[in-house]
């Protein structure tokens, strides 16, 4: 059985590095990494967090969170930071 996995990471993307969470489906913690490094391959620069959830199916959210992921267009994208995940400060 696949159980909801929760994650962070840096990859690089040309020479700028990007912070990202997500979430996904997964058997291990073994299964979780191998699915992470499959989908940012070479990019990928570090995991800094991995975290297999209870033996449940269900992902719980709050409901403003499904509300506001359900009106963009998916196209999510990283965070700017550098190569140790420390987020990178637009100044204004």
């Amino acid at each position: 059985m696949k159980y909801p996995f929760g994650f962070t990471v840096i990859f690089q993307s040309d020479d700028s590095y990007f912070r990202e969470s997500g979430m996904g489906l997964a058997e291990s913690y073994a299964h979780a990494m191998k699915k992470i490094e499959e989908h940012y391959e070479y990019d990928l620069i570090a995991v800094k967090h991995l975290e297999l959830f209870a033996e449940d199916t269900l992902i719980y959210l709050p409901e403003k969170i499904i509300h506001d992921y359900a009106k963009t267009d998916y196209g999510f994208e990283g965070v700017p930071c550098d190569i140790y995940g420390n987020i990178i400060k637009e100044d204004n």
